[in-house]
């Protein structure tokens, strides 16, 4: 792996993978909300968010931004990505994603 292949904010990773998985369907910028807050993890720039089978992917046109307003903002560089939501088990609920 290179430099950029992974990119981590809080609770969500993104890996660079080569190519979108056919049959995604296009669906807003926003890869994770907050639980209490109304924060969220959103894409901005030449970028769009994709999602598949409830995975989402997302794919860098021009250089973006994944930002979040108690995250450092990061840099997203032209690509296709596979996002992955952090999960954790509840003894109560079972596994759920987490949500900062």
């Amino acid at each position: 792996m290179k430099i950029n292949d992974i990119i981590g904010q809080g609770d969500v990773f993104l890996t660079r993978i080569p190519a979108l998985p056919k049959g995604c369907k296009r669906k807003d910028n926003v890869l994770a909300h907050g639980e209490t807050t109304g924060h969220k993890h959103q894409v901005v720039g030449k970028a769009q968010v994709y999602e598949l089978e409830g995975k989402q992917y997302v794919e860098v046109h021009e250089q973006s931004v994944l930002q979040h307003e108690e995250h450092n903002h990061q840099q997203l560089m032209p690509g296709i990505y596979e996002v992955e939501l952090q999960r954790e088990f509840d003894l109560v609920q079972g596994i759920r994603q987490v949500m900062d």
